[in-house]
C-alpha cells in the first residue's frame, strides 16, 4: 500500500467513525424542524490538528505539480 493509500485509509476511517452521525448516536434537527436520521458532521476531524495535517498532507502531494 502506497503513503497516499495509507493517507486516504486512514481519513476514510475517520469519516466512518468520527463524521457520519446516526440518530440513535446524537439528535439533529434540520432547518424545517424535523429530526434527521443521519448527518455528515465533519467539524470533530476538521478542528483535529492530526487530520488538519493529514488533509493538508494529500492535498500538496496530489497538487504539487499544479500549484
Amino acid at each position: 500500500m502506497t503513503d497516499e493509500e495509507q493517507q486516504l485509509k486512514k481519513l476514510g476511517d475517520a469519516i466512518k467513525e468520527r463524521v457520519l452521525i446516526l440518530k440513535h448516536q446524537r439528535k439533529s434537527i434540520s432547518k424545517t424542524g424535523e429530526e434527521e436520521n443521519w448527518i455528515f458532521d465533519f467539524r470533530d476531524i476538521l478542528l483535529d490538528p492530526m487530520y488538519i495535517d493529514l488533509l493538508a498532507e494529500i492535498f500538496w502531494n496530489r497538487f504539487k505539480d499544479v500549484y
